[in-house]
């Protein structure tokens, strides 16, 4: 019987769903973006590359496993970048259906509704200071105002239930 001492990076059950992810993604955006939903192509580009970056990545720093750790960690952590980001490029791609943001990103509803949906983005994603990021994205200005706004408002409050189908 042959002994494997080091089957590689084949064998990762991390690199096999990265492959799978990414096959899933091409198939994806091949059947839903278009030249209307997507003039540029850069929605496709974007995840296509996303999603092509993991299982490379995972398997480079697999390979160097042997003479860097710290390699290898940063390349393991640069595909879960890679993933994090092709999940964000869908959940925009889902905000921009439902016409709750338009192309750009940029809010398509009031201030206080937008404001709800940011403080849900900024939990899916975990981004940390969320005002400022969505201030700069978008380009407004006391959104947490708008948020405690939102709150007091019966209209903004059944709003929430679309993009929380939305999110997950």
């Amino acid at each position: 019987m042959i002994e494997i001492k080091n089957p590689g990076y084949f064998w990762l059950d991390t690199w096999v769903l990265a492959n799978v992810i990414q096959l899933a993604t091409q198939d994806f955006c091949l059947r839903f973006l278009n030249r209307t939903n997507d003039p540029c192509g850069r929605q496709f580009d974007q995840m296509t590359q996303a999603a092509r970056s993991a299982p490379a990545n995972i398997a480079e720093g697999n390979s160097r496993h042997s003479t860097s750790r710290e390699t290898e960690m940063k390349l393991t952590d640069v595909a879960r970048a890679s993933l994090a980001e092709l999940a964000e490029s869908e959940l925009w791609q889902r905000l921009k259906d439902a016409r709750l943001v338009d192309e750009h990103g940029q809010p398509l509803v009031s201030r206080p509704e937008a404001a709800l949906m940011a403080y849900m983005l900024a939990e899916r994603l975990h981004i940390d200071q969320k005002w400022k990021f969505f201030e700069q994205l978008w380009q407004r200005k006391n959104m947490r105002n708008d948020y405690n706004t939102a709150l007091e408002q019966r209209k903004s409050l059944d709003f929430q239930d679309r993009p929380k189908e939305i999110l997950g």
